[in-house]
């Protein structure tokens, strides 16, 4: 398996030729698995999702649980991610209560680690979207859907890493030491 970080580029951001063929070497070596398949069709030739205030909610906090540990399925992870309804839903979230909320499931829950970090982090993004960050996050999609409606241009990694860096936030620790 290629990391990322095998994967980086050349100075001036030209990949070398070794980078190339690693690359075309592992898009060929996966393309027939059925994850690869799922995230082509809902990420290049399917039709585009339609913009959700729940659901990017509802993949914010997936990415929150998913992080150090397993979320393979039947995983206590994939178990609570699959939950109907979903414990950690939007329409559940108040302001300034989140971080209780949150911790409060995943406790119940059984299995899963780092509530305290998971929960103040979900607190965290909540905060973020409700001061602006929905409407970042409506932008950034509208600019990405008009990209797909058309044939893909080198120009578009400008609005897919402008996009990507908004999704990512800053990246620190507990500590606040990035």
């Amino acid at each position: 398996m290629i990391r990322m970080a095998q994967l980086a580029l050349a100075p001036l951001g030209i990949p070398t030729q070794e980078q190339v063929r690693r690359v075309i070497e592992a898009v060929k070596k996966n393309a027939a698995s059925p994850f690869f398949g799922e995230r082509r069709t809902n990420n290049v030739d399917g039709p585009a999702p339609t913009f959700s205030r729940d659901r990017l909610w509802y993949v914010l906090t997936g990415c929150l649980l998913t992080t150090r540990q397993r979320s393979t399925r039947g995983s206590p992870v994939d178990r609570f991610m699959h939950k109907e309804p979903f414990p950690l839903a939007l329409s559940r979230m108040e302001p300034g209560r989140v971080s209780v909320l949150v911790l409060s499931e995943i406790e119940q829950f059984h299995g899963i680690r780092l509530g305290p970090t998971i929960a103040n982090r979900a607190e965290a993004n909540f905060q973020t979207l409700s001061c602006e960050g929905w409407l970042a996050a409506e932008t950034n999609y509208k600019s990405l859907l008009e990209q797909r409606k058309r044939t893909p241009v080198p120009s578009d990694k400008t609005a897919e890493r402008a996009a990507a860096h908004w999704v990512s936030g800053p990246r620190k620790t507990d500590t606040g030491r990035r």
